[in-house]
């Protein structure tokens, strides 16, 4: 308590939009939901023929999120945060977990399973067949990166994590943009990443953002913060002279980029130094982004 309390900024202003969830409550809740629509006879029947109900694999997948969640909730509260049970979409897409520590933001799909695993670079199989779960894990990712950077003003990149549950897992080869663990290695795996990206101020300002349901709102329904230095006028008086722009390269998980940003702090947009793209937050911001990433390859040439 003493820390946070001189660093007053870093306090978290809990009220009723702000969201704590149990892992696994929205499962569970449709379990409950489906349950509740059966009868006795229902329930008696389908034991009988060993059948499964409709709230079986609903129930399950509440389980292995409680699993991992407890897991989870082991992490340093001084260096992590995590929020469980995010409901991220218009259509009511919800994510298991949401990490956030020193290493980064992770998204967090648990899969409670039975029988075999096998992973492959672009495909996860049970069994022998083939899964979606690679495409909907890096949809979660995506979404969330982008609604994160939205509300913070802040280039982020969220990384997805694919936990499995239950089942035995074979790895033929890894994915390049996203792990997939096994519940059981899962805290050691978070706590042997590097530690570099995200420090304990922001941390709290990026749980408190996350647990707001105003960030996980459609962009024409949702307040955006403003970001400073937005007009050209502005932009061109921060980063002169030509050195003015500050320049930082960002190398991790298959990726390299360099980041360009104002004196002050605010993100012009970055450069991928694989492909050459250029990305800009503001379409007018696009030149000097290009010609500070140029500047920062000639200097060490």
């Amino acid at each position: 308590m003493g820390q946070q309390a001189d660093h007053p900024e870093w306090h978290i202003r809990i009220d009723r939009r702000y969201e704590f969830k149990a892992p696994g409550a929205s499962a569970m809740e449709k379990a409950n939901e489906l349950a509740a629509d059966r009868t006795e006879f229902d329930t008696y029947r389908d034991r009988m023929r060993g059948i499964r109900g409709p709230d079986w694999a609903w129930r399950r997948g509440a389980i292995g999120e409680q699993l991992v969640g407890r897991q989870l909730d082991q992490l340093p509260s001084r260096r992590w945060a995590v929020v469980h049970d995010l409901t991220i979409g218009s259509r009511g897409a919800n994510l298991d977990h949401l990490v956030i520590g020193p290493p980064g933001v992770f998204t967090i799909n648990t899969k409670h399973l039975t029988g075999n695993i096998t992973v492959y670079d672009r495909a996860i199989l049970q069994n022998g067949r083939r899964t979606d779960f690679i495409p909907k894990a890096l949809r979660e990712a995506q979404l969330v990166q982008e609604r994160l950077s939205a509300a913070t003003g802040r280039e982020l990149h969220a990384w997805s994590v694919i936990v499995i549950v239950g089942a035995q897992v074979t790895i033929q080869s890894r994915p390049s943009d996203l792990t997939v663990a096994s519940s059981n290695g899962l805290l050691r795996w978070f706590v042997q990443q590097p530690a570099d990206v995200i420090d304990a101020g922001f941390r709290l300002t990026l749980e408190r953002v996350a647990r707001s349901p105003d960030t996980w709102l459609p962009g024409d329904k949702r307040a955006v913060p403003a970001v400073r230095g937005t007009t050209q006028a502005e932009v061109l008086a921060s980063t002169e002279p030509a050195d003015g722009l500050a320049v930082r390269r960002w190398a991790r998980y298959g990726k390299d980029r360099l980041y360009v940003s104002t004196r002050a702090g605010d993100t012009l947009g970055w450069v991928d130094l694989v492909t050459s793209a250029v990305h800009s937050e503001d379409p007018r911001h696009r030149d000097l982004v290009e010609r500070a990433a140029q500047r920062w390859r000639a200097d060490r040439h």
